[in-house]
């Protein structure tokens, strides 16, 4: 390929990548099988156009329909390391499509903010326990926040939270605390399928759309 293509092609991996393993969290076999035969087709000359190379790749590439859904749903523990460090490169990236700012996802600058606390005190008698579970680590319950921010808001109430997200020099950040007057499950659970929106023309290779 010519280092034009060849570059979109490693663009290309990196967005099946996330697509299909981090937020699909799809089985890696069928992958290998599916890169193993677009490395055959390159090697054998029976490949020698990028769009060939990616009809190949279109196996592995969950469509936009199913990675809004998958997306939607997505959960990820930020107790571990590897996974903060995805939540952040996915809040960064979805906040330069959303509002234009560009910063690196691992600044020291930024910290991830749990709209509902990891260890919630009084205050959030929406959530039952069962809920608790099942939003806490939700992408949409999550958003980078200036670290002097967040230091002042910890596990407060949503209400005292709610002025300090909206100082954020962040566009998603601010949108949060601007659209929601409260949070609630079902305000959650909304915001999440507009990220899933978001993250669709983030992650997307328009040739195999």
């Amino acid at each position: 390929l010519s280092d034009a293509d060849f570059g979109d092609l490693l663009r290309a991996t990196v967005i099946i990548a996330f697509r299909y393993n981090v937020i699909g969290a799809q089985h890696t076999g069928e992958q290998e099988r599916v890169y193993h035969a677009a490395a055959m087709q390159l090697h054998n000359k029976e490949a020698a156009t990028l769009g060939q190379v990616l009809n190949t790749l279109r196996q592995v590439y969950p469509g936009d329909d199913a990675f809004r859904v998958d997306f939607a749903e997505k959960v990820i523990k930020t107790t571990q390391t590897r996974n903060a460090k995805i939540v952040r490169y996915i809040l960064c990236k979805l906040e330069k499509q959303a509002g234009g700012i560009d910063f690196d996802a691992d600044s020291p600058s930024y910290t991830i903010e749990h709209v509902l606390p990891q260890s919630p005190e009084a205050g959030w008698d929406a959530f039952s326990d069962r809920d608790l579970e099942n939003f806490v680590y939700r992408i949409a319950n999550m958003a980078m926040l200036e670290v002097g921010k967040n230091k002042d808001i910890g596990n407060k109430p949503y209400a005292e939270k709610r002025p300090m997200l909206q100082q954020s020099s962040l566009h998603l950040t601010n949108k949060l605390a601007e659209e929601n007057a409260d949070w609630q499950p079902e305000r959650l659970a909304a915001r999440q399928k507009q990220l899933a929106n978001l993250a669709t023309s983030v992650w997307r290779i328009a040739q195999l759309a």
